[in-house]
């Protein structure tokens, strides 16, 4: 996993995409099921940046993350604040790779000149996107949405385990889960 240290320090130079390292008594297990008329909570912003309106963790369930080869009992949300920046992060491991749904409020215009690796402009259902490869390292592949308060960025990287197969790639599925991901954004 990374280590949180690396990411604090990704983070503070302007990427906002990363995992946390984590003990099993850190665990947070969202609720399964998300009631269609409940409000997302709202991450008060000390900045005057726009609040974060999207939790990660609470809007996925448990089911979608099974379906893209997760599991949610490995669930792990946490709240902070880089400078004047605030997130709302979900890391959640599979066999041999992590997921990072992370909501933030940087503003959207300063996102690509603090990504590394390649990138290109792309839509997800519609939505203004970028399409990231090895922007928190090799191998990671990362898709950043944008919203009213910033944007939503799905990451995923590689753990290669001894019999994960040898194409194994950290863009396999992620446009799927960026699909399935962004219509919960804005519900």
């Amino acid at each position: 996993m990374r280590s949180p240290l690396l990411v604090a320090g990704v983070l503070a130079m302007g990427v906002t995409v990363g995992g946390c390292s984590r003990t099993d008594d850190a665990v947070v297990s969202a609720p399964s099921d998300v009631a269609a008329d409940s409000e997302a909570p709202t991450t008060a912003s000390v900045s005057g940046l726009p609040d974060i309106t999207f939790d990660p963790c609470a809007a996925i369930d448990d089911a979608t993350l099974v379906r893209f080869g997760f599991d949610p009992a490995t669930r792990f949300a946490e709240n902070s604040s880089i400078g004047i920046r605030e997130l709302e992060t979900c890391t959640v491991d599979g066999y041999d790779r992590s997921l990072n749904v992370i909501a933030q409020n940087r503003p959207w215009e300063e996102l690509p000149p603090t990504l590394s690796g390649p990138t290109e402009p792309i839509d997800v259902n519609g939505r203004e996107a970028i399409h990231a490869t090895d922007a928190m390292g090799t191998p990671s592949c990362t898709v950043l949405m944008r919203t009213d308060f910033g944007a939503v960025i799905i990451d995923v990287a590689i753990y290669r385990q001894p019999d994960s197969p040898a194409d194994l790639n950290a863009c396999d599925g992620i446009m799927q889960i960026a699909e399935t991901v962004e219509p919960l954004i804005d519900s």
